[in-house]
């Protein structure tokens, strides 16, 4: 297995390197990922950034830590503010774990009520 070193660069670029590296075009990236092909032609022309739940599609579809697509240092704000009304900043893999303790919680409550 080869391992690629990801220097801090923006996702597009990250994006364009692992089709690269896996011989993939646009159209088939597309096909293999559910991502519209409009939506990775923009990113890679650099006229749109990735969502979330794109990174986490492309991060599996790549074998890669979804902190690859994003730069060194951007934090996701906690959905609440402190009592001074700063937005605490935590890492992707924070934010992504408490987004699914929080769904799976809201899915659990949704069943009991419907039950």
């Amino acid at each position: 297995m080869t391992r690629l070193i990801i220097p801090d660069a923006p996702a597009r670029d990250v994006l364009c390197l692992m089709m690269q590296s896996n011989y993939l075009t646009r159209t088939t990236l597309a096909a293999q990922t559910g991502i519209p092909l409009r939506t990775i032609c923009a990113v890679l022309r650099g006229t749109r950034e990735l969502t979330l739940k794109e990174i986490d599609i492309l991060a599996k579809r790549f074998h890669l830590r979804p902190e690859a697509f994003l730069p060194r240092g951007r934090a996701m704000p906690r959905p609440r503010s402190d009592k001074d009304g700063n937005y605490p900043a935590m890492t992707y893999a924070q934010w992504s774990l408490e987004r699914k303790l929080k769904t799976a919680a809201r899915k659990r409550k949704k069943r009991k009520a419907t039950s």
